[in-house]
């Protein structure tokens, strides 16, 4: 048996990605978190640990009210050196704030 740091147990193969899933749904529950300060933690952790998950849930901070959250979500999106997020990042170049 496995012990995951989540205190999930895997005990064979098909329960490897229950830790995964359970982990992006937290991740989710932060990045919609009515404090900027926890969704602007989420989008730091993304950024340090690049990979699919951030491509999936970077993009929609690009449009978060609160402007650090904003600038913290384009970093990660540069950071990950993916041509997908150039869409992303160009709509950001059109930001109110002269800040980001």
């Amino acid at each position: 048996m496995t012990r995951w740091s989540t205190g999930a147990t895997a005990t064979c193969p098909a329960n490897v990605g229950a830790p995964a899933v359970a982990a992006e749904a937290e991740l989710r529950a932060g990045l919609s978190d009515a404090n900027a300060g926890v969704r602007a933690a989420v989008t730091e952790l993304l950024h340090r640990h690049p990979g699919p998950l951030s491509l999936r849930l970077l993009p929609g901070l690009i449009a978060d009210p609160d402007e650090w959250v904003r600038i913290s979500a384009i970093e990660a999106l540069v950071a990950l050196e993916d041509e997908r997020t150039l869409r992303w990042l160009l709509r950001a170049l059109d930001d109110p704030s002269p800040n980001v």
